[in-house]
């Protein structure tokens, strides 16, 4: 019998530009992926035919369902599907990715024609091991309801019982959780606490997705936290080098010692073609002693509250200006997203609603407005 699983993790996947047929996205990532026990990532968008956008900030993604070989030639066994763009395209959009999916040999976790359906526990039993899946993001738009679909949403009494749970049944309880502050490498310090939070009450691991930036780890009491693995595959031009950047996680849980060890598998996406190409030799080592730069600052409390105070710093004019919505700011929002329909109370009832809600937003604004009031 064999004691050990060997799963892969990777984070946003998201191919918005139409790639030829005769491309293999995953370059030389395709054995490593095929030869694993199970491979996990996040699905950034919804496979739909579906035309009718809901209304939110930002863009509305959608992946056409012929398209769904992608996932076939990556040999992915799971996505989740708790993110901010999943719901891109409403009620029809959920239920088909979810259809589409199933239908090719791709299981799902993360989101649902309904709140119940959208915080069911994953189990999967591989080599004799069984492990749980628990997926929740940050609520931005369309987070599942009794009534509505959506992806399931960070809160913290249905995630503490999920989690108890899932660990009364299975051997590992794997925590993926999407949030964080977009193109910021560091934990803030509420997502550090929740984080951690989920680790001491039953994840064997947790593993963070969504900032489009690889961030660090840290050990935390027996626990490995990754707080952002970064972008899988997201072809989307004239963006910081970082947002090319990110890495597979390649775990081997062991039963017998009840041990998880990891592998940091770093690569680049897009840059010069539309594949993932692993890192190797001096292009690898810089990207670890990055990585490992980031794990100091996690480690050390006073750091890590000096890049949150310098990153507060950098985001007050913006944030101001979200909450006050002076007029020439929402001119340039609205043209700047092609939201010229949206220029209405409507749209700054919505810009308002996401800051509010939003569990990074809330925190950042919070301590924006904090800081400010002495300017």
């Amino acid at each position: 019998m064999k004691e050990s699983v060997n799963i892969i993790i990777g984070g946003d996947f998201a191919p918005i530009e139409k790639i030829d047929d005769h491309i293999n996205i995953w370059g030389d990532s395709t054995q490593i992926l095929k030869s694993a026990d199970f491979s996990i990532i996040n699905l950034e968008l919804p496979i739909t035919n579906a035309t009718e956008k809901i209304d939110k900030i930002g863009p509305n993604l959608k992946l056409l369902p012929n398209r769904i070989k992608l996932l076939k030639d990556g040999d992915i066994k799971l996505v989740t599907l708790a993110n901010n763009h999943i719901s891109d395209y409403g009620f029809k959009g959920i239920e088909e990715t979810i259809t589409y999916c199933n239908a090719n040999g791709i299981d799902s976790i993360g989101a649902g024609i309904n709140i119940e359906e959208a915080q069911k526990i994953y189990y999967k039993t591989i080599n004799q091991i069984r492990f749980s899946v628990l997926n929740f993001a940050e609520n931005e738009f369309n987070a599942a309801t009794k009534n509505s679909a959506g992806f399931n949403p960070i809160d913290i009494i249905d995630n503490f019982k999920a989690l108890k749970e899932a660990k009364k049944k299975s051997d590992f309880t794997i925590v993926i959780i999407h949030g964080g502050h977009e193109h910021y490498k560091y934990p803030s310090p509420k997502m550090l606490k929740l984080y951690r939070f989920y680790a001491e009450e039953g994840a064997d691991i947790v593993i963070g997705h969504h900032t489009h930036v690889a961030s660090g780890y840290e050990i935390y009491k027996g626990i490995p936290i990754f707080y952002s693995l970064g972008n899988l595959f997201f072809p989307w031009k004239n963006r910081s080098n970082s947002w090319y950047l990110g890495f597979l996680l390649n775990l081997k849980f062991s039963l017998n010692s009840k041990k998880i060890d990891f592998e940091l598998l770093p690569y680049s996406q897009n840059i010069d073609s539309p594949t993932i190409k692993l890192l190797k030799n001096e292009d690898k080592n810089l990207f670890l002693n990055s990585i490992y730069n980031i794990n100091k600052v996690i480690f050390d409390e006073n750091l890590l509250l000096k890049e949150w105070n310098l990153f507060i710093e950098s985001k007050k004019k913006e944030y101001l200006q979200y909450s006050l919505i002076p007029q020439n700011f929402l001119r340039r929002v609205v043209n700047k997203l092609n939201l010229i329909k949206y220029f209405s109370l409507k749209m700054q009832k919505l810009l308002l609603l996401n800051l509010i809600r939003c569990e990074s937003h809330h925190e950042l604004l919070k301590d924006v407005l904090k800081e400010s009031q002495n300017d």
